[in-house]
């Protein structure tokens, strides 16, 4: 609950990626119920590899993306 990622210098995301080893990844980042929860300033690149940059497993009211760019 109420749980914030947040990368660090502003201009200079830092980049999630999925493991090299990944094949037909769901998600760069899978996330359960976490009500409150925050995304800040990251890049999830799925390198051709996942579906999607972000799931979320359940109700997660007050969730936020903030400069989160999804590529790939």
């Amino acid at each position: 609950r109420n749980l914030t990622i947040e990368g660090g210098t502003a201009g200079r995301p830092p980049v999630w990626t999925v493991r090299p080893e990944s094949s037909g990844a769901t998600a760069v980042l899978g996330l359960p119920a976490v009500p409150g929860f925050a995304l800040r300033n990251v890049v999830l690149d799925g390198g051709g590899k996942a579906r999607t940059g972000l799931t979320v497993a359940g109700e997660a009211t007050g969730t936020t993306l903030e400069d989160v760019t999804v590529r790939g």
